[in-house]
């Protein structure tokens, strides 16, 4: 009894330390993106930063130096998307916040994967601001873009011109927030949700850590079902891979037509089929009753 109680303690320690270090990350990361935000807000290009040797002793930020300093260095880097920069960190704290429940806040490939979309926000929201905004950020260190925004908007512009560049720059920036954000954003009041078979006899077992990550991030449940609309339906073209990217109580659950769509399918694809043939013969030999007629 003695060794098990001695053998426990390691364990609930670790518990503890990891605890404790989850929580103060949040407090960390929530505390910043406040700080950060007020010195934005109280930006002042006369005070002395990264882009502006000044006097150390008349400074306007509320952030007092530092906060001069982060604020230069953040409005040159980004332009205005800077001030987007302390709502996703504070966005990331409410998630590290949310997850640890389900013991993904440890997670370096959700990590890495939250990271990613952060950047591809940052990087596309700059290069638009840059395009379309050029010139507007009078009182910024570097215009509207920032640095950033240059550097990616001008090579968008050079490979796409305007048109096409913001078309791409917009998709990369909603497929960044929809990275850094979540499943459950996406299936906000939504009226059909179609969920696909992963293919794992064709992947790799290095692009899927574990099942149960894949599920818990991407997978559907009730809990994530709830934010679509009240009457939404469930859809699956089959087979599926029950607790991998549906869960069963939703695959066999009232708002879920699966079985229906695999019943119907084949009829549904017969008939479009029969449809387009029955019209390349229709073009194919069109009618000469008019020439009869002559």
């Amino acid at each position: 009894m003695t060794k098990a109680a001695a053998g426990a303690k390691p364990s609930g320690f670790s518990r503890h330390l990891k605890k404790g270090l989850m929580e103060g990350m949040v407090i960390a990361l929530i505390a910043l993106s406040l700080y950060l935000l007020l010195a934005l807000i109280t930006y002042d290009s006369g005070d002395p930063g990264w882009s502006y040797v000044g006097d150390a002793g008349q400074v306007s930020n509320a952030g007092g130096r530092a906060g001069a300093f982060c604020a230069d260095l953040l409005l040159g880097l980004f332009g205005y998307m800077a001030y987007v920069f302390p709502v996703l960190v504070a966005f990331w704290a409410f998630k590290v916040l949310r997850e640890r429940h389900a013991g993904l806040a440890g997670s370096w490939p959700l990590f890495s994967l939250r990271l990613v979309g952060f950047v591809l926000t940052m990087m596309s929201g700059t290069a638009l601001a840059y395009m379309h905004f050029s010139g507007a950020g009078l009182s910024l260190p570097e215009d509207a873009g920032g640095i950033l925004g240059q550097v990616v908007g001008q090579a968008s512009l050079a490979a796409f011109n305007a048109l096409g560049g913001t078309l791409v720059m917009v998709a990369l920036f909603l497929i960044g927030v929809t990275v850094f954000t979540d499943m459950a954003q996406g299936l906000k009041d939504v009226d059909v949700v179609i969920m696909l078979r992963l293919q794992k006899e064709r992947m790799d077992s290095a692009l899927l850590p574990s099942e149960g990550e894949f599920f818990r991030l991407y997978g559907l449940n009730n809990e994530k079902l709830r934010h679509a609309r009240p009457d939404a339906i469930v859809m699956h073209p089959g087979p599926i891979n029950r607790g991998v990217e549906i869960a069963s109580e939703v695959a066999d659950g009232p708002r879920s037509v699966i079985l229906n769509q695999v019943t119907f399918g084949i009829a549904v694809r017969m008939a479009v089929m029969s449809m387009t043939i029955s019209g390349q013969e229709s073009s194919q030999n069109p009618d000469h009753g008019g020439d009869h007629g002559r």
